[in-house]
């Protein structure tokens, strides 16, 4: 007996075009959905609507969600919209950094998620506070190289290449698809 599985196209619309972003979000699709299940993912040019270096959570929270429902709405095709932003926040005397991530559908319902939050050093934050620079502008000047934000990110510098990037996030996209994957009764009170 041959079993024919019908596969079911997922096209996701996130709201970045930066390299990194683009494949945490591939990274995180090959394992949210079945094997019967393809995925596309496409890349929408989207402003954050928050200040270029957000400075808090919340701050990063709305640029995410931001870019994830504009990437939906211009991309008709696809199933879910995904943001995926950066930002600092501070706890107690100390600076940390995550990226938030919010995946949001058709029906209205929304996912969020973080990365990691990890210490960053005073020598970036006073750049960051004292200057007005946005993290990814600071790598690339400590570390005398180009678009680190696209490649291994601050993360990857600040493990030694150990976390890059791309798959810290990846975990964070996850979970940020756990409303849409897992039993509806689990979120029957959110909502």
């Amino acid at each position: 007996m041959i079993i024919c599985i019908e596969k079911r196209m997922v096209i996701v619309a996130v709201g970045s075009t930066n390299k990194s972003k683009i494949r945490a979000v591939q990274i995180a699709l090959e394992q949210v959905f079945p094997l019967e299940q393809t995925h596309q993912v496409l890349a929408v040019s989207v402003e954050s609507s928050v200040s270029a270096q957000p400075m808090d959570d919340d701050e990063a929270i709305k640029g995410a969600e931001h870019r994830a429902k504009v990437a939906l709405e211009k991309e008709p095709t696809a199933l879910y919209g995904v943001g995926l932003e950066g930002g600092v926040h501070k706890i107690g005397d100390k600076w940390f950094e995550c990226g938030w991530i919010v995946t949001v559908d058709r029906n209205g319902r929304t996912g969020i998620s973080s990365t990691s939050r990890f210490e960053m050093p005073k020598l970036v934050m006073n750049e960051i506070i004292d200057n007005g620079k946005e993290l990814a502008e600071v790598m690339d000047q400590i570390t005398s190289k180009t678009d680190v934000r696209s490649n291994e990110g601050a993360m990857g510098i600040f493990t030694n290449g150990l976390l890059h990037r791309d798959h810290v996030y990846s975990h964070a996209v996850i979970f940020s698809f756990s409303k849409f994957v897992t039993s509806p009764s689990y979120w029957s009170l959110d909502n």
